[in-house]
């Protein structure tokens, strides 16, 4: 060690000196974690408190380029000049130009641990206030260093496009992801419950749901056909149970109206001397395509006061029906009733030797559900049990017809009219059976409609009922 270290004032000057450059070093630091860590929730926070620096802090981060350049290249020059002050004092504290590698050793720790752990972890802790310190700071010496910082960025503009090409357009910010998993970190929290974390999900698949995703099928919409007497109307109302019935004349594709029940008790004493008086009653159908969006279908029914639509396909064929509630029921489920996928235990359609008398029409989501099976057919549009045999079978089978395949046997139980109306279900001990084909194993699962155990006419009555 030289004698006159000490007594060196340029000495007491470079190390005091030293010690500033720390300190500089420690707020870039601090300042690149405080800025960037805070999101739009704390700064609404900050406006709801009126924070006083809340204006220049949104004005720094709409320009986070600018700010992130003025930081890195504040933090670059104090720690260069504080490592070359650093040398210049070892060196002649320890006698000999031999020494500068000692530098290293003594300058590594003292950056990482002043001028980069300890600031951020500080700045990252409360980021609100330390933002408030140091923002007005921060936006002088971007201002001071612009000619700089418009070299620097020019540069590196040049580096950029020659690695990654030129800019795009600004990417999403926030996306589905992100808040899907911000969802589950706050269930995991406790700050949401399963309820609010189900319903913000569902929000996305109503986004991206189509209505031939969510209607009731044309198989179970009651309707009443045009030659109906008044008396014909009034009981199918009593029967069913339902508000509103679609009126065809010759075939079912010929749709002429909406038949509400509302209006036929508001005239009722009038109308009733005619026989066919009610078809004056008949409100115009909607009528949407099954591709189009619940969300634009949504949208539309709130601009148009509808309540529900008539499916029709491509060529114009009626194919279902749609209402408000199973718009809304993407969301919050199934509004009014238990949700019919699934077979409650008190309706147990199990027999005595093991065995299920099911539906046709029953989902196979909802047979997966209540035999704990894996059925899936996929790229083949098939919803429904009755679907999937046949698209095994190939053909409509006859009554008591059986076909084997992931490990059941199917009996068709009831054909009536071209259709599967029951089905008689049994589990194989093996799944290996004759020659008949593996479903591979479900890669999705689609919310559809099912019935319950129950005679079809029953399951048909609530479904397009004004709920």
């Amino acid at each position: 060690m030289e004698p006159s270290f000490w007594a060196d004032p340029i000495n007491i000057f470079l190390l005091v000196l030293f010690a500033g450059l720390l300190g500089c070093s420690a707020f870039f630091s601090g300042t690149e974690v405080a800025m960037f860590s805070l999101n739009q929730i704390q700064l609404q926070q900050m406006a709801k408190e009126k924070h006083p620096r809340l204006a220049l802090i949104r004005r720094l981060l709409s320009d986070p380029r600018n700010l992130i350049a003025t930081i890195l290249i504040g933090n670059e020059l104090v720690n260069v000049a504080a490592s070359n002050i650093s040398a210049t004092l070892l060196i002649k504290f320890l006698g000999g130009e031999d020494k500068w590698w000692v530098n290293i050793f003594i300058m590594l720790p003292i950056l990482l641990l002043v001028g980069e752990i300890t600031p951020k972890t500080i700045a990252v802790r409360n980021n609100i206030a330390f933002a408030g310190i140091v923002a007005p700071i921060i936006a002088s010496f971007m201002t001071f260093i612009t000619p700089l910082r418009r070299v620097v960025r020019w540069v590196a503009n040049i580096f950029i496009t020659m690695i990654v090409g030129p800019q795009t357009e600004k990417q999403q910010t926030v996306t589905e992801e992100m808040v899907r998993s911000l969802t589950e970190q706050a269930t995991q929290d406790g700050v949401l419950d399963e309820t609010e974390r189900e319903y913000i999900h569902n929000i996305f698949v109503f986004g991206n749901s189509r209505v031939q995703d969510i209607m009731v099928p044309r198989a179970r919409i009651i309707f009443l056909p045009k030659q109906s007497t008044w008396q014909d109307a009034i009981a199918a109302f009593q029967q069913t149970g339902l508000t509103r019935i679609p009126v065809y004349e010759g075939h079912r594709d010929d749709i002429l109206g909406i038949l509400h029940v509302r209006d036929m008790i508001k005239v009722g004493p009038e109308l009733a001397k005619s026989p066919q008086g009610w078809m004056s009653l008949l409100r115009k159908p909607y009528f949407v395509v099954g591709n189009r969006l619940v969300s634009d279908l949504f949208q539309t029914f709130r601009e148009r006061n509808l309540s529900h639509a008539m499916v029709v396909d491509e060529f114009g064929g009626l194919i279902g029906l749609v209402t408000m509630d199973h718009l809304l029921g993407t969301i919050f489920g199934d509004l009014h009733s238990p949700p019919t996928n699934v077979l409650p235990a008190a309706a147990s359609p199990q027999t005595a030797d093991g065995c299920y008398l099911l539906d046709g029409i029953l989902s196979l989501t909802g047979f997966n559900q209540l035999t704990g099976s894996n059925i899936d057919i996929p790229d083949v549009q098939v919803e429904t049990l009755a679907g999937a045999i046949l698209y095994h079978l190939g053909e409509l089978p006859a009554q008591g017809q059986k076909v084997i395949f992931s490990g059941w046997e199917f009996h068709a139980s009831e054909v009536e009219n071209n259709r599967i109306t029951k089905v008689r279900a049994c589990r194989l001990s093996t799944v290996t059976y004759g020659k008949q084909p593996e479903l591979p194993p479900a890669t999705t699962s689609v919310p559809l409609i099912a019935s319950q155990a129950e005679p079809l006419s029953n399951a048909q009555t609530t479904e397009n009922k004004e709920l």
